[in-house]
This record gives structure tokens, C-alpha cells and sequence, in this order.
């Protein structure tokens, strides 16, 4: 996957809950390449929530 862009707004469903995020990236994940490994995820402050940090704390994506 190249650089991508998802944009959120408040009134996205995404947002409340935060697992629409979580379950976007446990999507991409599962369709990388098993000796392919994500180096990092760059968020806004807009992305800030416990359930996306844990995700990505859980696999060690920075």
C-alpha cells in the first residue's frame, strides 16, 4: 500500500465509534502480503482514541 489519505469529518460514523478505524486498518492488514510489515501510521489529533492506539500498540506499528 502506497501513501493513502482518509479524511474524517464529525459527523462521520468512522468516528463514533473509533472501530470503523480499526476495522478499516484490521481490513488492510489482512490483505498485505504475509512478508510484508506496515513500519508506522501517520494520524492527526483527529484520530486520537484508546481503542486505535491498543490496535496499533498490540501489532507494534509505531
Amino acid at each position: 500500500m502506497g501513501g493513502g489519505e482518509i479524511k474524517m469529518s464529525s459527523t462521520s460514523k468512522a468516528v463514533t465509534p473509533f472501530g470503523g478505524m480499526v476495522s478499516f486498518l484490521s481490513e488492510a492488514l489482512a490483505l498485505l502480503p504475509g512478508d510484508w510489515k506496515l513500519r508506522c501510521v501517520r494520524a492527526d489529533s483527529g484520530f486520537f482514541d484508546k481503542a486505535l492506539l491498543g490496535f496499533l500498540e498490540e501489532r507494534a506499528i509505531p
